[in-house]
């Protein structure tokens, strides 16, 4: 049984949860992050929520969490692991470009995510996009991974969900 004061899902602003505070710690974090950099490109971002962005960039920088081209979706990568209990988990919908993008700073983010915290599942969404999301702009990937470090025998299981008639008619999804 649990708790009287326990609660099963809360919605919060993510950038003002701390750290450091243990009612701040979750076994789960599900999430959206926002699309956008720094300069407000990707989504149709406001500037209050570019404001936020800029903080949860500080907060990384604070870190020295890398965030290529100002992409707020990994700073949501990295904060997210610091408000995990011990063996939580993380399951975020991301930019496709959080792991294929291959411009310089994208690997050594990437490089540093798995390094830091691997994913041990991904389902590549980007057949489905327009499917899934009416006007998607962007593919996307649904990513799962916790605060745990990589070992050698640490492996990525990687769906690619395939578009097929089946899908048009709401009878069928492939992966």
């Amino acid at each position: 049984a649990c708790p009287d004061d326990a609660r099963t899902i809360l919605h919060r602003d993510f950038g003002v949860l701390r750290h450091d505070d243990p009612r701040d710690r979750f076994d789960v974090i599900v999430g959206n992050p926002p699309w956008v950099s720094r300069t407000g490109q990707g989504d149709d971002s406001e500037g209050e929520e570019l404001e936020a962005a800029t903080a949860l960039i500080s907060w990384c920088q604070k870190r020295k969490r890398p965030v290529p081209q100002g992409q707020i979706a990994y700073c949501f990568v990295w904060k997210a692991v610091a408000h995990l209990r011990s063996a939580g988990t993380v399951c975020f919908l991301l930019p496709y470009g959080v792991l294929f993008n291959h411009h310089e700073g994208a690997l050594k983010a990437q490089h540093a995510w798995f390094l830091a915290h691997p994913p041990d599942r991904i389902v590549n969404l980007s057949d489905l996009r327009h499917m899934l999301f009416e006007g998607a702009k962007k593919p996307a990937l649904i990513v799962r991974y916790g605060g745990r470090e990589a070992d050698p025998a640490w492996r990525i299981e990687y769906h690619v969900a395939k578009a097929d008639m089946g899908v048009l008619y709401g009878c069928r999804l492939t992966l």
